[in-house]
């Protein structure tokens, strides 16, 4: 027996057709798996919410390092790592990404554009 109700009664769904929300969860769409940008990998159906939804944030930094995202202190860098990619198109993507564990022990990534110089929390 399926998980998804379109599943359990045997019907094939087209690519790209909404399906019903099923005890509050759409069912997860490919986007662009190959992507090195986690919003833009996989999406919620019927929304297309990216799963890997961005949000500005206020990082405090000292020498470019994250010491505190919003009012939450940076007590580890788990890693770090850069992504210049789409360079083709009108807005490449160049960033520096960072996953931290806040004061609270909560595991977060955060990451700055690097031609902005703005900073967002990916997977809010």
């Amino acid at each position: 027996m399926g998980l998804w109700l379109e599943e359990r009664r045997g019907v094939a769904v087209p690519m790209g057709v909404a399906v019903p929300i099923i005890d509050g969860v759409n069912r997860p769409v490919a986007l662009a798996l190959g992507s090195p940008l986690p919003e833009r990998r996989w999406a919620l159906g019927s929304e297309l919410l990216p799963l890997g939804r961005v949000a500005a944030v206020a990082v405090s930094e000292v020498h470019s390092v994250p010491r505190a995202v919003g009012s939450h202190s940076v007590r580890k860098v788990i890693d770090l790592w850069d992504v210049d990619t789409e360079w083709w198109m009108p807005e490449p993507a160049r960033r520096r990404y960072w996953r931290l564990v806040t004061d609270g022990g909560k595991l977060i990534t955060v990451y700055r554009n690097l031609a902005t110089g703005g900073w967002y929390r990916q997977g809010y």
